[in-house]
């Protein structure tokens, strides 16, 4: 799986530990600009039991890139015994406000704020 390398962001996928990491600011217009990062998250859980999702360096993320993990998280929500980690920073505001809401949609997640 290829890494994807914005302009103020990254989306590298560590194959060892199926973890994704997303860096930086990611600004992108409207779900269409997100597909690659959403392909990247379902590509890793299709081929896994589980997926660590590391948010811990991404700055910003606007209701867009919100809306494509709400819909990633439904997605790993409907597999069969999928575990769903994310690690999220607590000095990033956007972060404690707003990932605590995917327990909603797959209270088996395993959110750490860190």
């Amino acid at each position: 799986m290829e890494n994807i390398l914005g302009e103020g962001y990254e989306a590298l996928y560590q194959s060892d530990g199926n973890i994704i990491v997303l860096k930086g600011t990611l600004r992108l217009n409207g779900i269409k600009e997100y597909l690659g990062i959403a392909n990247m998250l379902t590509n890793a859980s299709d081929t896994a039991q589980g997926l660590v999702l590391d948010l811990r360096e991404l700055q910003f993320l606007n209701s867009s890139g919100i809306a494509t993990i709400s819909k990633f998280v439904l997605h790993a929500r409907d597999k069969e015994d999928f575990n769903l980690k994310i690690l999220a920073n607590k000095t990033i505001s956007w972060q404690s406000k707003s990932l605590v809401n995917l327990h909603r949609l797959m209270p088996s997640l395993v959110l750490e704020i860190v």
